[in-house]
């Protein structure tokens, strides 16, 4: 399959058995879903079918009222390249967002370059193709971020996502809060600017974060006891 080998972003795997998101023609013969920067511009995401190698969606996050030689770095709403994304079901919450809908949509997680997070979702009919991003609507985006998110982590239920960057901000997400949350993103400060990578433990307790200057830290996730979410997380340092 063919690929931008100049992107800085890594694809998202997405296995479709047991997903209830997609039609009996692509149920037959799709075994994953995988999601990458798109070939031409790298501020925009494909979904691809596995092993067909079928594009399903092309150009999510395509920017209306852009230059055709743009890289995303210009316009009204730059993002610059996506570093980061994150291809997952949405969760079946009495609280999720459109919760009148199906129970579960597919979703997009972004990271850009401009140091934004950007959440998507389809809202087609059963994985029907689409082009130019159609179909894909924001559901919320917001900027944590100084400097260039250099990495992004996402929970093993797609609950939660932290982010990592040029500067000394761990950013964290709430992916299945109420819309009217104002309590869904947070910023946590680390002792040092330069991170560059971040690994999360399965049960989302505990994130190692490795710097720039080869230095390595382990960061636990306190809970809070009244909302019982992450988004209270102390970040103690501790240089392994």
């Amino acid at each position: 399959m063919d690929v931008n080998a100049l992107n800085y972003c890594r694809f998202s795997l997405m296995p479709t058995s047991g997903c209830e998101v997609s039609s009996s023609s692509i149920r037959a013969s799709s075994q994953a879903l995988i999601a990458l920067p798109n070939l031409v511009e790298s501020s925009q995401a494909d979904v691809w079918s596995l092993p067909s190698q079928d594009r399903l969606h092309a150009a999510i996050g395509n920017q209306k009222k852009r230059s055709i030689f743009s890289d995303g770095r210009g316009g009204e709403s730059a993002t610059g390249i996506i570093m980061s994304l994150h291809l997952f079901q949405s969760p079946n919450n009495k609280n999720d967002y459109n919760s009148t809908q199906n129970s579960s949509q597919l979703r997009l997680l972004l990271a850009y370059e401009s140091g934004t997070v950007a959440l998507r979702q389809y809202t087609g009919s059963e994985w029907d193709l689409s082009v130019e991003g159609k179909g894909w609507d924001v559901l919320w985006e917001v900027k944590l971020h100084k400097e260039a998110i250099m990495a992004m982590r996402v929970s093993r239920d797609n609950s939660f996502a932290l982010t990592v960057s040029a500067d000394h901000i761990v950013g964290r997400y709430d992916l299945v809060a109420a819309s009217s949350d104002v309590s869904r993103f947070t910023e946590h400060p680390t002792k040092h600017p330069g991170n560059g990578s971040i690994a999360l433990r399965d049960d989302g307790r505990v994130c190692g974060i490795g710097g720039w200057d080869g230095s390595t830290s382990q960061d636990k996730i306190v809970f809070h006891k009244k909302t019982e979410t992450t988004r209270d997380a102390k970040i103690s340092q501790a240089e392994l």
